[in-house]
């Protein structure tokens, strides 16, 4: 029986903020009543990222990386999220947009961090990990 080997950092803070993203994602639904398929599927597509990331499947951090970009790009986009950053008065659906930047901003930032992370060769990483502890 193979052993999965545990999350690094980076692809644990990868599913945290996709779990943010889908999180926002429902709250806003919630507060607007709109329970549309197409705008459902905003908050599902991160879950099934989530998943796959778990799985180790190699270059799913990258298109965690590039599915917050494009979610940030179409928030910044719309009218809709602006305004309801612009207006704090109306607290939750504030509160739930400003979580959703926030956790696709970490995405971006986890994503590449976790690219680069399996992108490099095993033994460069193990020649770092030796260089930090005994320096050479």
């Amino acid at each position: 029986m193979k052993v999965r080997t545990p999350l690094a950092g980076w692809d644990m803070l990868t599913l945290v903020s996709l779990g943010g993203i889908a999180i926002g994602n429902f709250w806003l639904r919630w507060l607007e009543d709109d329970k549309v398929l197409a705008a459902t599927t905003f908050g599902i597509i991160p879950l099934v990222l989530a998943v796959l990331v778990a799985l180790h499947i190699r270059w799913t951090p990258l298109l965690t990386t590039v599915l917050a970009f494009v979610y940030v790009l179409g928030a910044l986009a719309g009218t809709p999220a602006l305004d309801r950053l612009a207006n704090p008065t109306a607290i939750w659906p504030f509160v739930a947009t400003a979580i959703e930047l926030l956790a696709c901003a970490v995405a971006i930032i986890a994503g590449i961090g976790a690219t680069i992370q399996h992108k490099r060769p095993q033994g460069i990483r193990r020649r770092y990990a030796v260089q930090r502890i005994i320096p050479l």
